[in-house]
């Protein structure tokens, strides 16, 4: 008995830290990938898709609409006369049905294996050679967010729209390195799922860069410390943010811009933080940039302030550069 009131304890306890983690949410509905004849075929698409959904999943921030935008010329083989500009603007009139904020789009540029030899014809083993082109679109606005190409190596933005997205074929590979990172492989299927495991992490960049981790303010007070006071922010959450000493903030205010009868929101950089330390339920930070400019705004409009971390990418592309635990 006393084990099992422990444990609706702690569930509640859980359930209460949880519910104060003051993250904002985006509702993003990722699109079954594309491809077409000479790029990849369905088996191979749709485990890529897999590996892309975990990634999104991963980030605990984003409430991801699983697989049900876009059509059948979309979720089928893609002939290189699609047209990209209707093709998208079905999805994103599917996105607004369904409540997405965001609509997640891929298409295969390459999805193949090489077979690696000897100079004496020996066969060495196989590599995976593996492209994705990704690109995001809101759905309130039908514009493009971001876009770049993805591969196990890393993640090359592409500058402008690409209006011929679905016309990619095996040419668009030689953007950024496409090559397989690490040993050779055995068989040409170990080969291409090796290469699609590696691509997880660098979806995962693209993810966090394309939806960083925004958090709105729960105080803002000036605390003494000595003889000295210092400005001091606290968010909700705690170390289930995944925020750690060190790291650094931005304010953004979320101005709303009156144009043509219509709202849009503008988010407009106001100043900076620092994790000054993580407790179990609360991080506190403080101000090191506009300080007097941000309690203005607190002040006067606290619910349109919000806390943004977007994690930097280390030299080789992989894994983030944070601060210290």
């Amino acid at each position: 008995m006393i084990k099992i009131r422990l444990f609706i304890a702690l569930f509640m306890l859980f359930c209460i830290s949880t519910s104060q983690a003051q993250v904002i949410e985006k509702v993003v509905g990722i699109t079954p990938v594309a491809y077409t004849r000479t790029t990849s075929n369905r088996d191979d698409a749709l485990r890529l898709y897999n590996y892309i959904l975990n990634a999104m999943q991963q980030t605990n921030r984003l409430k991801v609409i699983d697989r049900p935008l876009g059509g059948k010329h979309v979720v089928a083989e893609l002939s290189e006369q699609t047209n990209s500009s209707h093709a998208l603007g079905n999805v994103v009139k599917q996105g607004k049905q369904l409540g997405a904020d965001y609509v997640f789009f891929t298409q295969v540029n390459t999805a193949n294996v090489l077979t690696i030899k000897t100079k004496e014809g020996e066969l060495k083993g196989y590599e995976g050679n593996l492209s994705i082109f990704v690109r995001v679109l809101s759905v309130e606005t039908g514009e493009v967010v971001s876009t770049s190409v993805i591969t196990p190596k890393g993640v090359t933005p592409v500058e402008g729209a690409l209006e011929e997205t679905l016309k990619l074929d095996a040419n668009a590979s030689k953007v950024g390195n496409i090559f397989d990172v690490g040993g050779l492989s055995d068989s040409p299927e170990e080969a291409l799922r090796k290469s699609m495991e590696k691509m997880e992490t660098q979806i995962r960049v693209f993810v966090d860069e394309t939806f960083p981790l925004e958090m709105l303010i729960a105080k803002i007070e000036e605390v003494e410390h000595g003889k000295k006071t210092q400005t001091e922010v606290f968010i909700l959450g705690g170390k289930l943010t995944g925020l750690r000493t060190g790291d650094n903030l931005i304010i953004k205010e979320i101005v709303e811009r009156h144009i043509k009868e219509k709202i849009y929101h503008d988010e407009v950089e106001r100043g900076k933080l620092k994790v000054i330390r993580v407790s179990q339920d609360l991080v506190v930070c403080k101000i090191t940039d506009d300080s007097d400019l941000v309690l203005s705004i607190y002040e006067q409009k606290p619910d349109m302030l919000k806390v943004i971390f977007i994690p930097k990418s280390d030299v080789f592309g992989f894994g983030f550069t944070k601060g210290k635990k």
